[in-house]
């Protein structure tokens, strides 16, 4: 699945008669705390040429009828890029625009902005920048470009002012004053819908969206920058298949492991949230529900269900693609949304991202090894028993690549098969599935010449590994792995023979 050459061929097909595409700057939205960036991150940036970071600063929100900074942003001693200090006016401010002192809130934030700035740059980092993070309704955009010009003239001289957009903006025309008073807007063309119901559940990515904000704010002719996705959503859902809250609980992996919950749908979505027919029309999101089959502590819950939307590096590219071959001329760049955090499942790993700029597919590069010791402890607890000292078989899996596998319960599995029964699994990263005798029926491990384990994925850079105790004659064993790409079009196998289980193992040339 070649799928981002193609992306790439399509564009310069569609554009070779158009101008030249204006240079558009890459920065990311970093959402989570502490504000952070490890070296390989710092890499991947720079291998992009990002030079700017929308950090969340804080909440602002209303507590016992008074304004409030809610967790506000810790910096540590890193970073090299400037940073603009996002401000999120959550839904108690929006409950109470219309009513609320727009210089008490402008204060607010201009201090808010003042405090963490100064502690980001204690550590190093160089902020340059505010940006407010507001759903304003359409009604009161007047009036919100009347707080965005008391907050700027609050502002040191020389601080960059921006705003984030909703697509329904520009069809006001009181956006005019909104964009008069800051530097940029920044219209986020992603989740269009949240999916009130689990038969009306819709894919975070909306190209359509994407595309009719694009045009809408060229015809604005006031620079901007776009807001592309590269996250995904966990959602709960009620019995009846109604949205109950969203859900952070557990991310796929982890709820893919939970004796709780049955997988009860698999899919790549396409663009109208069902499940994609082929590559060609996949979104680049692949949609997991699960089933509650076991209620919590207090007896809630059976029944319901959790949707999770699982991001993908082609959901990027979509989007990506999409943007240069409209050539936009007032935009100034790309934002992201956003830097994925350690480990996480739900947001495509930040050198996914960077790979796609770059105009590379990333794939997952998976090595798979093995070796085994003997265990020495039985025979020297019992020195009369007979037979061969069981071994300890270790096999590890590690992405090297670039790209994520597939995320859902069988993403890798692990297929193992003996000469001899006689096993054990007796630890590691996996979930055994199933194991299987000569006949190729169901059996216990003791009895078992075939086992299968599976994975719920793996991150690029990360490993998983799998013990077996052979506490029988086997001598011999066949290792085979498969990775499913995501989408689970395609899959990575491998083969490994170990021939030597009861010899010492060679040591490498």
């Amino acid at each position: 699945m070649r799928w981002l050459l193609a992306l790439w061929a399509l564009v310069g097909v569609a554009s070779c008669s158009r101008p030249p595409t204006p240079h558009l700057a890459t920065s990311f939205w970093f959402w989570h705390g502490p504000a952070s960036l490890d070296a390989s991150q710092q890499k991947d940036l720079q291998s992009i040429g990002v030079k700017t970071l929308y950090v969340l600063g804080a909440t602002i929100a209303q507590e016992d009828g008074h304004l409030a900074v809610v967790l506000p942003q810790r910096f540590e001693p890193t970073g090299a890029q400037d940073v603009h200090l996002v401000f999120r006016l959550d839904g108690t401010i929006g409950a109470e625009f219309e009513r609320l002192d727009l210089d008490a809130l402008a204060e607010k934030i201009v201090n808010a902005h003042a405090r963490v700035g100064a502690q980001a740059r204690a550590q190093g980092w160089s902020v340059t920048g505010l940006q407010l993070d507001f759903d304003c309704p359409v009604r009161l955009l007047r009036r919100y470009a009347d707080l965005v010009s008391r907050v700027r003239d609050g502002l040191p001289s020389g601080t960059a002012l921006s705003v984030t957009g909703l697509s329904s903006w520009y069809a006001s025309s009181n956006i005019e004053d909104l964009a008069k008073v800051c530097d940029e807007i920044v219209p986020q063309c992603y989740e269009a819908s949240l999916g009130t119901s689990l038969d009306r559940l819709q894919p975070v990515s909306h190209l359509a969206l994407l595309e009719r904000t694009i045009e809408r704010a060229e015809r604005l002719g006031k620079p901007y920058r776009i807001g592309i996705p590269a996250y995904g959503h966990a959602l709960l859902y009620d019995p009846s298949g109604k949205l109950a809250t969203t859900f952070r609980r557990m991310g796929p992996r982890t709820i893919s492991r939970h004796p709780s919950f049955s997988l009860e749908q698999s899919s790549p979505m396409n663009a109208q949230g069902k499940p994609a027919s082929s590559a060609a029309d996949w979104i680049g999101e692949d949609l997991l529900v699960f089933r509650a089959i076991k209620p919590a502590r207090d007896g809630q819950g059976l029944g319901f269900r959790v949707a999770f939307k699982v991001p993908t590096p082609r959901m990027v590219a979509l989007a990506l693609a999409k943007i240069r071959s409209l050539r936009p001329r007032h935009c100034r760049g790309i934002v992201v949304f956003r830097i994925a955090e350690p480990g996480e499942d739900l947001a495509v790993p930040l050198t996914s991202v960077a790979s796609v700029f770059q105009g590379t597919e990333p794939r997952p590069d998976i090595l798979v090894t093995s070796r085994h010791e003997t265990i020495p402890y039985p025979g020297i607890e019992r020195p009369s028993q007979s037979g061969p000292l069981p071994e300890l078989l270790t096999i590890r899996l590690e992405n090297r690549g670039k790209g994520p596998t597939a995320i859902r319960p069988n993403a890798v599995t692990l297929d193992l098969t003996f000469d001899a029964p006689g096993n054990v699994v007796s630890g590691g990263d996996w979930t055994l599935e199933s194991a299987t005798g000569a006949s190729g029926t169901a059996s216990s491990l003791a009895r078992a010449t075939r086992l299968r384990l599976r994975l719920p994925g793996l991150l690029p850079g990360e490993a998983a590994q799998a013990q077996i105790r052979i506490e029988g004659r086997a001598s011999r064993v066949t290792i085979r792995t498969r990775a499913l790409l995501p989408g689970g079009f395609e899959s990575v196998d491998h083969e490994l023979n170990v021939e030597d289980l009861r010899e010492e193992p060679r040591k490498p040339q």
